[in-house]
């Protein structure tokens, strides 16, 4: 399937006509039992015994269950994955892997560190770089631009590839202005 863009439109819709209408995700795995639900932990995968517990553990001490850099994407959920200041950013519906605790990246992630990245580019080149897209960029300390730029964030149509069993996209948007504080 050929993606389409409206002209004038930052927004590619991924999915087929019937998806669209439907809101299907096929290949999805039936939803995790919800909070509350008694589990029968002799009908559970590894993965899911593993979760239940880790999240019960976590409700008896009363904290909050999470995975370090990760975006919760249970089937059919709605997830949103930046990319970086010049690329593209991704709408994607959780597959509910149970493998990744129905979790997901929550976006491109870095290949450079803030130092790392200001010292391979100047402003200057960052500012003329996100011109040359046609993205307009503010920033309230343009000395800091380059922290954020597109070269020191990995791919994220890599990204995006790799995470072919966790989402699955439904939207590709392109950024069109970038404000940095």
């Amino acid at each position: 399937m050929k993606p389409t863009r409206s002209q004038n439109s930052a927004v590619t819709d991924l999915r087929s006509p019937t998806e669209a209408a439907t809101g299907d995700v096929p290949g999805a795995p039936s939803a995790a039992p919800q909070e509350g639900q008694n589990l029968n932990p002799s009908r559970l995968s590894v993965a899911q015994t593993a979760q239940t517990t880790i999240a019960e553990l976590y409700e008896m001490a009363g904290a909050a269950n999470g995975r370090k850099g990760a975006e919760r994407a249970r089937a059919g959920e709605t997830v949103l994955i930046p990319g970086s200041m010049g690329t593209a950013s991704y709408v994607a519906e959780g597959l509910g892997n149970p493998e990744s605790f129905e979790t997901c990246q929550h976006g491109a992630g870095r290949a450079l560190s803030r130092t790392a990245a200001r010292k391979a580019k100047t402003s200057e080149e960052v500012f003329a770089e996100m011109a040359s897209l046609g993205v307009a960029l503010h920033s309230g300390d343009p000395k800091t631009v380059a922290e954020e730029a597109t070269f020191a964030y990995k791919d994220i149509e890599a990204v995006m590839a790799a995470s072919s069993s966790l989402v699955r996209p439904t939207k590709r948007l392109t950024p069109l202005g970038v404000v940095k504080g």
